[in-house]
Parts: C-alpha cells; sequence; structure tokens
C-alpha cells in the first residue's frame, strides 16, 4: 500500500510539472503576440531594433521551447522509469507472497516431521524399556528353569541312591 501511495504522489507530482512547463510555454507565446499587437509602427532604425528584438525575444522563445521539451523528455523518461520500478515492486511483492505460501505449506510438513521424530523417539524409549523388561524376565526364567533342573537331578539322584540301597 505504502508503495502504491508513493508511486501516485510521483506521478502526481510529475503531471504537476508536465502542467507548470505548458502553462509557462503558454503564456510566454502570449506575452510575445500582444507586445507585437501593441506597438505602433514606427521609423526606419525605430523598426529594425524593434525587429531585431522580437528576433531575440523568438530565439529566447525557442530556446525556452528547446529547454521545454528537454525538460519534458526528462519528465517522461523519469516517469517511464517510475513506472518500471513501480512494476518491480509489485513482482517483488508477488515474489514475497509467493515465497510466504511456500513457506507456509513447508511449514506443515515440518511440523509434521517434528511430530514424528518426537513420536520416534518416545517409541524408542519404550522399546527401550520394553527391551529390558524382557531381559529381566528371561534371566528370571533362565534361573527358574535352572532351579527346576538342578531340583530334577537332585531328585533322580535320590532315587537312584533308594533304589540301589
Amino acid at each position: 500500500n505504502i508503495q502504491r501511495v508513493s508511486a501516485e504522489v510521483t506521478r502526481e507530482f510529475v503531471d504537476r510539472a508536465k502542467h507548470a512547463v505548458q502553462a509557462q510555454a503558454d503564456s510566454n507565446y502570449g506575452q510575445e503576440e500582444e507586445y507585437a499587437e501593441s506597438t505602433p509602427l514606427l521609423g526606419g532604425r525605430q523598426q529594425q531594433q524593434q525587429q531585431q528584438q522580437q528576433l531575440q525575444r523568438r530565439v529566447e522563445l525557442a530556446v525556452l521551447d528547446n529547454d521545454i521539451e528537454y525538460n519534458e523528455a526528462l519528465i517522461n523518461e523519469r516517469e517511464s522509469e517510475i513506472n518500471e520500478i513501480e512494476q518491480g515492486i509489485v513482482e517483488l511483492n508477488e515474489i514475497f507472497r509467493d515465497m510466504g505460501t511456500i513457506v507456509t505449506e513447508q511449514q506443515s510438513l515440518l511440523d509434521n516431521i517434528e511430530t514424528n521424530v518426537q513420536s520416534v523417539a518416545v517409541n524408542a524409549l519404550g522399546a527401550s524399556e520394553e527391551l529390558n523388561s524382557a531381559s529381566e524376565y528371561q534371566r528370571r526364567s533362565n534361573k527358574t528353569k535352572f532351579c527346576i533342573l538342578l531340583f530334577a537331578i537332585i531328585f533322580i539322584i535320590v532315587l537312584l541312591l533308594i533304589a540301589i540301597s
């Protein structure tokens, strides 16, 4: 929004400058015509001086016209540059919007990955606890089997001793 307002203000400035230059050129041309109509015909030398002055004014007006044309060309060039800059800013704004959309889309994927990593970490801890529990249970089971086997061997030995005696 700020960029648009800035571009509008710049356009208004350029338009005002064009109008001011055009108004100045129009007023200079009108003054020359008024002067030529208001002066009565004078004698030879005065008429030559007057013609020289009119010629001088025309040269000055031509120079002013050239200056005005040059200034208008500069204004037009600056206006086109401003338009190009404005277009660049609009394109840059679109790029940032697209980037924001991509980041938003990627954020949900990253959140899913983070959730999965946390889930894996919790599951790995649970699996580790289960493995420790299974190992402990197997150790107890082996101890119990060993005791039963030892008791069975002692019982068989006792039976054999009773049968021999």
